[in-house]
């Protein structure tokens, strides 16, 4: 692996794009939505005198808005990983997904 996250940073396997809704409707632009598997996940970070561990573990998919990998921070971070990939803060996650549900309408 050729990165290993730092404080509460999550590595992330991005799942493809999908351009059509499951009804069969062609999608244009961007799902708001996106999801990933995790790989790695940084021990945590210090808050105030206390200690606060990530809650998220390698190998569940996670759902974070798209906006996300577009802020200009975090373009900067992820350019030097490869396209099916991104690191974004555990904050940015909305939630653990389910690997048989479909997330999107």
């Amino acid at each position: 692996m050729p990165i290993r996250p730092l404080q509460d940073r999550v590595l992330l396997d991005l799942d493809p794009e999908k351009n059509e809704s499951r009804g069969g409707i062609l999608l244009l632009g961007h799902d708001p939505i996106r999801t990933g598997k995790v790989l790695r996940v940084g021990p945590g970070f210090q808050f105030k005198d206390k200690y606060v561990p990530t809650e998220v573990k390698p190998g569940e998919r996670v759902a974070f808005l798209q906006a996300v990998l577009e802020t200009r921070s975090e373009k900067q971070i992820n350019w030097c990983l490869p396209s099916n990939q991104a690191l974004i803060r555990e904050g940015d996650i909305l939630g653990v997904v389910d690997e048989r549900t479909d997330i999107r309408k």
